[in-house]
């Protein structure tokens, strides 16, 4: 950038102007041509560098001029020539600058076109004139030849350029209001949240929506550090995520070098200072990416905002204007919510009260008060457990003796009574036994009558001790002799026990035949899960399902509870009784079924949900 330093007001020489009745007579310009082009210039989209461009392009075409240029007098009142606003040739060495500084200025302020020699050619410097911008002068270089044509042409083209000066800044001023309207409707939406993080997805998503573009980051400063808060089109903004890290360091590289950032770098010297921008714009296929840090009003830093989309887009002069002039009315609105930030339980309250206000959120609600009011009523804790009938008084028929066993009468299922024989022992081997021991018997106390008539006292009593011995074994094998029929100690069913492929075979004393017990009354065993034991007291009535018979149940009391717990099918449990009456005789030892314990009333909600939260206080907390 050149900045031509001349004082305003200072006389600059050159010749007249000839008229525009001369220049019509002596151009060969194909006007409607030219008028045709301008008007396509001016009614067709692009910005105003483009615009520009082509205007000087439409006069360096019809003039065929050396160069064309735009000179700008900037806010210090100095003429700047940037080779962004030259088109061809244009010398730029100081003398000459100072130059056109000079011929600038005298031609703003006489408000005419001046024409001026340079280096054999022509400058041509023609005033734009428009309300509200800056000064600006067209200047044209040409040919002494060819400048009858120019002067023509530029007359036309000062036309058309100061029409388009006015369509572009009604244009400008009507995105202004529109800008000033959303800005309005963005900081009352910002303002409307009760937490940070709503108010900062409200304006992520609002940018996005307003500038057309495809995505927008808010992040907030918390204890000194930048964290982002919101994402658009994203609705919970997870910090351990990838976009949320590429995100968060886009926005720090804006709030460390504290201005705006725009990606890709219009100043190729700031290239390497976007390193964070280029890598998001990369990552997602962004043309182009602009950050600016979030200042209030009294220049306190709250944080940064990003905003990435087409490149025409983020390039434009519109782009960094909005952001720049709206960021301190978000920063104080974000702000302003920050610290009017309500508790959790207000959030709720506020939430509750808006779905309240849509058919949806009554219907939800409603439901959850039912919910909620059944989950209050009292009901009787049921505990459910698993049982088997066994019966109350099992009495064993076991074998007398050792032997053989020679004939069952009886099987599992049998009825029988008190003293129904039920097997017989082989009783031959003790009768073998009885004789002999009759007879060694006989001749000990033959010997002993023999030792005592001799007065031989010593052989006389060990012939005494033996016969003693021989008398008890004697008594011990009529004893078995008179057991050699197993018979039922009790009324009842035999419920174990079967001869059928045992007969004549050896059993030890004590083996155990035959296992009988009454059925008429039967003990239901209940195995209660040891979490459930603290709910189950003697007394308690319970109804017990037999599988078979699920249409027909039975009533009963616990009549007791064993004080250890036992290991069946790898579960803990304690075993209690329950007994019922069977004078039918259709229920049998060994059936099983389910039993439900009525256990003290508790609310629904306890019942339900006890277990859990009892798991959660014993075993997933620290105390």
């Amino acid at each position: 950038m050149t900045k031509l330093n001349t004082p305003q007001g200072k006389p600059v020489s050159g010749r007249p102007v000839p008229s525009p009745q001369l220049a019509r007579v002596t151009t060969s310009l194909d006007a409607a041509q030219v008028h045709a082009d301008l008007h396509a210039l001016i009614v067709r989209p692009g910005n105003d560098a483009e615009i520009r461009e082509s205007f000087r392009r439409c006069v360096v075409t019809y003039s065929q001029a050396v160069g064309v240029a735009h000179v700008v007098r900037d806010v210090d009142g100095l003429w700047d020539l940037k080779p962004t606003h030259v088109t061809g040739r244009v010398p730029r060495r100081d003398d000459f600058l100072k130059k056109y500084a000079a011929n600038c200025e005298s031609t703003v302020s006489r408000q005419t076109t001046q024409i001026e020699s340079f280096l054999g050619l022509q400058a041509i410097f023609t005033p734009i004139e428009f309300a509200g911008s800056r000064p600006e002068v067209f200047l044209v270089l040409v040919e002494e030849s060819k400048m009858a044509n120019a002067l023509f042409l530029m007359g036309i083209v000062k036309e058309y350029f100061e029409i388009w000066l006015k369509d572009s800044n009604s244009q400008e001023n009507a995105w202004k209001l529109t800008s000033l309207a959303a800005l309005i409707e963005l900081v009352s939406a910002i303002e409307q949240n009760d937490t940070a993080r709503e108010a900062c997805e409200t304006a992520a998503n609002e940018l996005v929506r307003h500038l057309c573009c495809e995505h927008a980051a808010v992040a907030l400063i918390e204890k000194d550090k930048l964290r982002v808060h919101a994402v658009s089109g994203q609705v919970d903004a997870k910090s351990h995520s990838r976009r949320i890290q590429q995100n968060h360091t886009a926005l720090n590289e804006t709030v460390l070098r504290e201005e705006q950032g725009i990606y890709p770098a219009i100043d190729e010297d700031n290239q390497h200072l976007l390193l964070g921008h280029k890598q998001l714009a990369k990552e997602y296929d962004f043309e182009a990416v602009i950050s600016t840090p979030l200042y209030t009003t009294g220049d306190k830093l709250v944080g940064a905002l990003l905003v990435a989309g087409k490149q025409n887009l983020i390039q434009s002069h519109r782009m960094p204007n909005f952001l720049r002039a709206s960021a301190p009315r978000i920063a104080s609105a974000l702000e302003v919510v920050n610290r009017a930030e309500i508790s959790r339980p207000r959030q709720m309250i506020n939430g509750v009260k808006r779905q309240l206000k849509t058919v949806e959120g009554k219907v939800w609600w409603g439901v959850l008060a039912v919910t909620f009011c059944m989950m209050l009523v009292p009901m009787k804790y049921r505990v459910r457990c698993s049982c088997e009938l066994e019966a109350t008084n099992r009495r064993f028929a076991v074998a007398p003796f050792e032997g053989l066993v020679e004939r069952g009468f009886v099987e599992p299922g049998d009825f029988v009574e008190a003293g129904q024989l039920l097997a017989q022992m082989d009783g031959q081997s003790i009768r073998f036994r009885m004789a002999s021991v009759s007879a060694e018997l006989s001749k000990a106390n033959k010997e002993r009558e023999i030792e005592l008539n001799n007065r031989n006292v010593p052989e006389s009593l060990v012939a005494d001790y033996e016969s003693k011995s021989l008398k008890a074994e004697r008594d011990l094998l009529r004893f078995q002799e008179s057991r050699i029929q197993v018979k039922s100690p009790i009324d009842g069913i035999v419920l174990s026990g079967s001869l059928e492929n045992a007969e004549g075979a050896s059993v030890p004393q004590g083996e155990v035949l035959f296992e009988v017990g009454p059925i008429d009354q039967l003990d239901v065993e209940i195995a209660i899960a040891a979490e459930e034991i603290a709910h189950v007291e003697v007394g308690q009535s319970a109804r017990i399902w037999i599988d078979g018979f699920e249409s027909q149940s039975f009533l009963g009391k616990i009549e007791s509870v064993s004080p250890r717990s036992q290991l069946r099918d790898a579960r803990n449990v304690f075993l209690a009784k329950i007994r019922v009456d069977n004078g039918n005789g259709r229920l049998r030892p060994g059936m099983k079924g389910s039993v439900r314990i009525d256990g003290k009333a508790h609310t629904l909600g306890w019942n339900l949900f006890h277990k859990p939260w009892n798991y959660f206080v014993s075993r997933l907390t620290w105390w």
